[in-house]
């Protein structure tokens, strides 16, 4: 028997964009919303989908279009600057956090709820970001979208919204620390 909620997030009336955008950007839309999805594989595993919040599939056509464009760009960037990317930082927060669960600081359930959050939810979403893009608007239509496919509790939306906000405190810390080696470091006359 198949369950209420898989019917509801099945995309349906999926369409490419045509010329010029590859074939697996895919614009869609699932009998649990009345948006348009605009979605695409990203290194050829990960399908990356975002709500288009628009009615009109010419609007969600140019939506989808900008969209694209922002991704390329992104890892165009995200290659210049070498590990700027949400994901690189999601890394040592996790690492971070292993090393305190080795310490009896936290349980390992824990990691493994925040390491399935991440992999399942976050990163396919945010991963390829770079981290200087990472804002309120960004993480609020994360939330959004999270409430639109899967009906979370406002507890497990906080979860999101708290390990988010780890990986971005890893930013700060690393920032921080790379910035007081370069003011330490002996300049040649």
């Amino acid at each position: 028997m198949v369950s209420l909620s898989k019917v509801r997030h099945n995309p349906q009336n999926m369409k490419t964009l045509g010329r010029g955008f590859p074939d697996t950007l895919k614009l869609f839309q699932m009998p649990a919303s009345r948006f348009w999805y605009v979605g695409m594989y990203l290194k050829g595993r990960k399908f990356v989908r975002k709500s288009t919040r628009c009615e009109r599939f010419a609007d969600a056509r140019e939506f989808a279009s900008e969209w694209y464009e922002e991704r390329v760009t992104e890892r165009r960037n995200h290659k210049e600057t070498g590990g700027l990317s949400f994901n690189s930082y999601a890394l040592k927060s996790m690492e971070t956090r292993k090393r305190e669960m080795r310490r009896g600081n936290i349980v390992p359930l824990m990691i493994t709820e925040d390491q399935r959050k991440l992999d399942k939810d976050i990163l396919p979403v945010m991963g390829e970001i770079s981290v200087t893009k990472v804002d309120y608007n960004l993480v609020d239509n994360f939330i959004d979208q999270l409430i639109t496919e899967k009906e979370l509790s406002a507890s497990s939306l906080k979860k999101y919204v708290i390990l988010i906000r780890q990986v971005l405190k890893s930013v700060c810390e690393h920032v921080f620390l790379t910035a007081v080696r370069k003011s330490h470091t002996p300049q040649n006359p």
